[in-house]
């Protein structure tokens, strides 16, 4: 679905034309309050967007689903259903008891509930990764872009990606004997990042206190964070009697760089 700015920026449901139907954008409070860190949140869908080609050849993604999340949990110990369905029981706001895995003879469908079994929701393979892209556009973590064409030698660019591809598999090999889950080696390190945002927005404002940032959504938190270091950024220059100017030789402003086009 097409995403806009203006839902992530009020914190609004988004709704889906399709059986999806509706989901919430989380607080962090609401994260936190459910035993989970934000990167346990996150961590579901940066799972399959790190595994989409196999998704997107796949007959059954959902199928294909369950049998990657297997293969993780034997193989590092990180139960992903687990913390997938802790995830989706906070975008559907009901209970984990209330998402239930129905199997038909070829496929799987997620049906999420609510406390008197009325329908919330339904994941099926027509829309599991429609459901996933947006929860990592919510989360501000897929940006669209193009790929950089890289020029040079072929021969000698081949060789290199193939030594690079031999020396990753070696590096994530290691880690998996471990019981380390390779993906997410850096998610204390990724989770800091999340308290030190926090951290800054409340002291960057008189105003804002533990409470308001905690009400805020993980797309608030980080849109927050880059315009407060925006605009220290432009004070910083100007303090210091310089002057920046953007790419039409006008006189930069952190006002009009964080607006919206």
């Amino acid at each position: 679905m097409d995403l806009s700015k203006g839902i992530l920026l009020t914190g609004l449901p988004i709704t889906f034309k399709n059986p999806l139907r509706t989901i919430h954008q989380p607080k962090l409070n609401e994260i936190y309050s459910a035993g989970l860190s934000v990167t346990d949140f996150m961590k579901p869908f940066t799972m399959i967007e790190l595994n989409k080609e196999g998704f997107k050849i796949a007959e059954y993604p959902l199928v294909y689903f369950f049998k990657v999340t297997e293969k993780l949990r034997v193989e590092t110990k990180w139960n992903v259903e687990v913390d997938f369905f802790k995830s989706l029981s906070l975008l559907y706001k009901t209970n984990i008891a209330n998402i239930k895995v129905l199997k038909t003879t070829k496929s799987i469908i997620i049906k999420v509930l609510d406390d008197e079994e009325n329908e919330l929701g339904l994941i099926t393979d027509e829309n599991f990764l429609e459901l996933t892209h947006t929860v990592l556009k919510m989360l501000d973590i897929i940006v669209d872009s193009k790929k950089e064409e890289v020029h040079g030698d072929k021969e000698i660019l081949d060789k290199f990606e193939q030594r690079k591809k031999e020396y990753e598999a070696k590096k994530r090999q290691k880690l998996i004997d471990k019981g380390i889950n390779p993906d997410f080696v850096d998610a204390e390190k990724d989770e800091l990042g999340f308290y030190n945002m926090i951290n800054f927005v409340i002291h960057q404002q008189t105003t804002v206190d533990y409470d308001k940032v905690m009400n805020l959504t993980v797309w608030q938190l980080k849109n927050s964070y880059s315009t407060l270091m925006l605009k220290m950024a432009t004070n910083r220059y100007i303090d210091s009697g310089s002057v920046q100017y953007n790419a039409d030789g006008k006189l930069k402003d952190w006002v009009e760089e964080s607006k919206y086009k």
